[in-house]
């Protein structure tokens, strides 16, 4: 997976960084590590987790300007975790359509010990905000940094929707939560009115 800068036709300028996907062909790893980008009036942050908590600065033109790094302690990856991804997989409305039974013979399914340190990455206006493997009766914990990586916040907020399996491989950003102006937004299906709500809570 490579992060490039582009010119307004999308030919590629610059490959500011790449990393090597795990698994592999016909293999799931239910801890793939994706690459996580956010942008903002400071410049580009793309997440290194392969490293530990990593967050790698760049300019607008992709020339390295500091990062950030963390000593912070990996989660260990239980049958439990096993059990919710396989779920999640199963879930996929790709995999849904082939078929669970025609995939599992043909794939060899693999994890890691622990999972990534940092699960997402986004920005709102200067500060980041980054979504750890931390979860605890229905929250996930999210940290608030400023753009030199001290931390503003520890939180635990409502676990997002699931952006999706593939979604997370390919990198696509398709976040169903959003935080601005100290209020943290996500997106809840109500499947008793059969419509979808907006809620928010108080950072």
């Amino acid at each position: 997976m490579e992060v490039s800068l582009v010119n307004k036709d999308f030919k590629v300028q610059k490959v500011i960084y790449s990393q090597k996907m795990s698994g592999g062909q016909n293999m799931i790893d239910l801890t793939f590590d994706g690459v996580n980008i956010a942008c903002t009036p400071r410049g580009i942050y793309v997440e290194l987790s392969p490293d530990g908590f990593v967050i790698k600065r760049f300019s607008r033109e992709g020339a390295p300007s500091g990062e950030i790094r963390k000593p912070f302690a990996p989660i260990q990856f239980t049958s439990a975790h096993e059990e919710a991804a396989m779920e999640r997989i199963k879930s996929n409305p790709e995999i849904k359509r082939i078929g669970w039974e025609n995939i599992r013979s043909a794939i060899k399914i693999t994890h890691a010990e622990k999972f990534p340190l940092i699960q997402d990455l986004t920005a709102e206006q200067d500060n980041l905000w980054i979504m750890t493997a931390e979860k605890k009766e229905g929250k996930t914990r999210f940290m608030q940094m400023d753009p030199e990586g001290k931390i503003l916040k520890k939180v635990f907020l409502p676990t997002p929707m699931d952006s999706g399996f593939t979604n997370q491989l390919f990198g696509r950003p398709a976040r169903f939560f959003k935080f601005h102006q100290e209020r943290y937004f996500y997106l809840v299906e109500n499947e008793e009115e059969e419509c979808w709500e907006i809620r928010s809570v108080p950072l």
